[in-house]
């Protein structure tokens, strides 16, 4: 979800984002202005997770979703047995990022 105003209205509307945000009322602008301040944190903490289920072999990516192109990966599951290629996926996924949202 990339609007801070959609994330606003569906946890009005949706029950599952009511619970994600833990019944604590969302406020667009307080979302805009976190996700601007924790670029780095966030990014980060996505990349981190990704790398942490590939590693444990939890997640296959079969397929990789850039900017809503499809980009297919040409990974196994013994191309990620050591710390080493894990830090080249992650290195892979740093380069797949999109460029870092413009602050007001």
């Amino acid at each position: 979800m990339g609007s801070a105003r959609e994330l606003e209205r569906l946890a009005q509307s949706d029950a599952a984002y009511r619970w994600l945000a833990g019944g604590v009322p969302l406020n667009y602008h307080g979302l805009a202005d976190f996700r601007v301040e924790s670029v780095e944190v966030l990014d980060r903490l996505l990349t981190q997770s990704v790398i942490a289920l590939i590693g444990e072999g939890l997640v296959k990516l079969t397929q990789i979703a850039v900017g809503g192109t499809k980009i297919r990966a040409s990974a196994s599951k013994q191309s990620f047995k050591t710390v080493a290629e894990l830090f080249e996926v992650e290195a892979a996924v740093a380069a797949l990022r999109p460029p870092a949202p413009c602050s007001r």
